[in-house]
C-alpha cells in the first residue's frame, strides 16, 4: 500500500503509472474491506461510536416520545398531519417488539428528513434486526449516519434578532432615464405640464 502511495503522490511519476497503481490500490483496499480483521475492527468501532452516543440517544429518546404523546393528545389532528409528513416519527411510540413485525417495505418509504434529536430517539428505540432483516439494519445504519453527518455539521449561529440590527433609513431610489435627470415620477409631471 506505501509503495502504491508513493507512486500516487509523487510529482515525477507518470500519469499512466498513477492511473496503475490508483487501481491496484484499490483491488487491494477491497480485498482488505472483505478480511475478517478489517470487518471485527470496523464492528468495535461502530460499537464503541453508539456506547459513546446511547445516553445522548436515550435522552433524545425520552424528550421527544414525550413530546410527540401529549401533541397527539392535545391536538390530533395536526399530529396525524405531522405523521403523514414524516411517517418514521410513529417508530419512536412503538415498542421494539411492534417494529420488529413490520415489514420491509415500511422501511424503505422512510425519507429521514428529521432533527438530530429525533433521529437519535429513533436511533435508541430501534431493535437488533435479525439476520434476516437486511433492509431494517440499512435502515438503522443509515439512521447512525445520518446523526454523524448532522452532529460533525457546525452549528449555524442564531439570526441577530431584529431589536439588535442596525436600521438605515430608507431612501428611495432615483430611476434615471430620459437623460432629463431626476426621478421617473418628475419626468412625467414635466411631459404633463402645460405647456406655453
Amino acid at each position: 500500500i506505501e509503495r502504491l502511495q508513493k507512486i500516487i503522490f509523487d510529482d515525477s511519476s507518470s500519469e499512466k503509472d498513477k492511473e496503475l497503481a490508483n487501481i491496484e490500490l484499490e483491488k487491494v483496499m477491497k480485498e482488505l474491506e472483505k478480511s475478517p480483521e478489517f470487518m471485527e475492527e470496523q464492528r468495535k468501532q461502530k460499537e464503541e461510536w453508539l456506547k459513546i452516543q446511547e445516553p445522548l440517544n436515550k435522552a433524545a429518546f425520552e424528550k421527544v416520545s414525550t413530546r410527540l404523546k401529549s401533541e397527539a393528545a392535545s391536538n390530533p389532528q395536526a399530529f396525524r398531519e405531522k405523521l403523514g409528513k414524516s411517517p418514521e416519527l410513529t417508530l419512536i411510540l412503538l415498542s421494539k417488539e411492534a417494529i420488529l413485525k413490520k415489514h420491509e417495505s415500511d422501511f424503505k418509504m422512510y425519507a429521514l428528513q428529521l432533527s438530530e434529536e429525533e433521529l437519535r430517539a429513533l436511533l435508541y428505540n430501534m431493535p437488533k434486526f435479525r439476520s434476516d432483516q437486511r433492509t431494517q439494519a440499512s435502515f438503522a445504519d443509515s439512521l447512525e449516519n445520518k446523526i454523524r453527518e448532522k452532529s460533525s455539521k457546525p452549528v449555524a449561529p442564531p439570526p441577530i434578532p431584529r431589536s439588535n440590527r442596525v436600521k438605515k433609513p430608507f431612501k428611495p431610489k432615483k430611476i434615471g432615464g430620459g437623460g432629463g435627470g431626476g426621478s421617473f415620477l418628475d419626468e412625467l409631471k414635466k411631459k404633463r405640464a402645460p405647456r406655453n
